[in-house]
């Protein structure tokens, strides 16, 4: 049995933080701690271990990182898929990519990725597969605080790009006094740098034109 005081001291320690002080991830700075219950989903009798988190910007996803448990073991390997389900090659700050393999509902997580970010500029939409159900996990607004890296270049640059930093709700919001200047310089050094230097390299899945 649980010991109840222990755990009221640790509820009353998770309600006490403030979140986004550390990395200065100032969505977070109004947010009311609230405590909620969920039920934890299992697998063969053990907690869910398959995980996929889609990067995605406003109108495209760039990749998912995912965790996959090994069957007949306790074993769980990380890996990164591009849209069309291909694994990537690199190691990371953990140890090396596996080489994973999508699920028959991967499709059915991207679009749904897609669905639910496409009202932000850029968002981690996660999910979690359990006995052939996909559930959603949550909506992350700071990857790793902001401070994710990799080793595989052409997978940062493409998770850079992903994100259009023009929808953001500060470039599409009129600003005033020193944030309105801040705000038209930065649309000028984006829109002159994609300018000078055309990208040419291959894009994540896009919402189809409508």
């Amino acid at each position: 049995m649980a010991d109840r005081q222990a755990f009221n001291q640790k509820v009353d320690t998770w309600m006490a933080r403030r979140y986004g002080r550390k990395h200065w991830e100032r969505g977070y700075f109004g947010v009311t701690p609230k405590l909620y219950v969920e039920e934890m989903l299992k697998e063969n009798g053990k907690p869910v271990a398959n995980v996929y988190k889609f990067y995605v910007g406003a109108t495209e996803v760039g990749a998912c990182y995912t965790e996959q448990p090994v069957p007949g073991s306790d074993e769980v390997i990380e890996g990164v898929l591009d849209v069309d389900g291909n694994s990537y090659e690199g190691y990371h700050e953990n140890g090396v990519y596996a080489d994973v393999v999508p699920p028959s509902e991967y499709g059915q997580m991207l679009q749904a990725a897609l669905s639910l970010g496409r009202e932000f500029d850029y968002v981690r939409c996660d999910f979690y597969l359990a006995e052939g159900k996909t559930y959603f996990s949550e909506l992350t607004f700071y990857p790793y605080g902001g401070l994710d890296s990799d080793s595989i270049d052409t997978l940062m640059d493409l998770l850079a790009e992903t994100w259009d930093v023009r929808k953001s709700w500060f470039m599409t919001t009129p600003q005033k006094g020193w944030r309105r200047l801040y705000a038209q310089a930065l649309c000028l050094a984006l829109n002159g740098g994609l300018a000078a230097k055309p990208d040419t390299r291959p894009r994540g899945y896009s919402l189809p034109d409508s």
